[in-house]
């Protein structure tokens, strides 16, 4: 953390409740930096289970793994913005032509023009599958955190073999139709939780993969704990897309930076088997 930012924090939780448009704005006023951490432990603060900010360690390995995929991406879309604030770093590191971050209201508008600087990221205030169904093909990178809770309902989807009737939430439905916009190499990231790959049913969303023309790439555990308000079950991230992919990478990722970097070789690894040349 950046210690100004840092006494920052600190000092408007002292005060109750912050607000953290006005500790944003603040921080500009006063011309101090605030670190990612700062920023994920002012969202915790405020204790709102849909406005939350992943630990860096969780974007840092997102930029390093579409490095490894050899991905560049032209067009990035974060399906729910304000839940893990995972786009501003990401288009800072891999600068994007062009960047959407689907936003639930007006007040994480505010924050979002706070958290990055203006012109790099086209922020949209829209339902997730209103704007998934709007997206044109050929997004390269489609990621985001779906809401923790699960309620499902039935959907009747046309897809490319038959009619399909889904039992699932909304959000997982939003996640499926925006992967069926990416690139032929393109790739989606989410962090979900456990249910969304071990719930039961054959009208679930990880059961239905295969009828969407996609394929699990990426399954990692992540440590408990990290993210606040904290639900108490463990989060996932997954890696999904159009292309084929018979042995997805299942491991884990945390904070340390060694494990990071075997993952990132074995994921290099694999790309480099499936498309014929030598990873460095």
């Amino acid at each position: 953390m950046e210690p100004a930012g840092e006494e920052l924090v600190a000092e408007a939780g002292r005060r109750g409740v912050p607000d953290p448009v006005a500790v944003l704005r603040e921080a500009r006023s006063r011309r101090l930096a605030l670190a990612r951490e700062d920023l994920r432990l002012l969202l915790a603060l405020v204790g709102t289970p849909e406005v939350f900010a992943t630990p860096t360690f969780i974007t840092d390995f997102v930029c390093a793994y579409l490095h490894v995929r050899r991905t560049r991406p032209r067009f990035v879309v974060d399906l729910w913005a304000a839940a893990g604030w995972m786009l501003p770093p990401l288009v800072a590191t891999l600068r994007p032509a062009r960047a959407i971050g689907i936003l639930p209201d007006g007040r994480s508008g505010e924050l979002a023009e706070l958290l990055a600087p203006p012109g790099g990221i086209v922020w949209r205030i829209d339902d997730a599958r209103a704007a998934a169904a709007t997206l044109e093909p050929g997004v390269d990178v489609v990621l985001g955190c779906p809401p923790w809770r699960w309620q499902p309902r039935p959907f009747h989807i046309e897809t490319a073999d038959s009619p399909l009737v889904l039992t699932e939430d909304p959000a997982n439905v939003a996640l499926l139709e925006a992967c069926t916009r990416l690139a032929p190499d393109g790739t989606g990231l989410f962090i979900v939780g456990p249910g969304f790959v071990m719930r039961p049913g054959p009208g679930t969303a990880f059961a239905n993969l295969k009828r969407f023309g996609l394929s699990l790439h990426l399954l990692l555990e992540l440590p408990r704990g990290i993210f606040s308000p904290d639900s108490g079950s463990g989060r996932l991230l997954i890696g999904i897309g159009p292309a084929p992919c018979p042995a997805p990478l299942i491991d884990s990722l945390t904070p340390d930076p060694h494990r990071t970097s075997r993952v990132l070789r074995t994921a290099a690894g694999a790309r480099a088997e499936a498309e014929g040349w030598e990873p460095r």
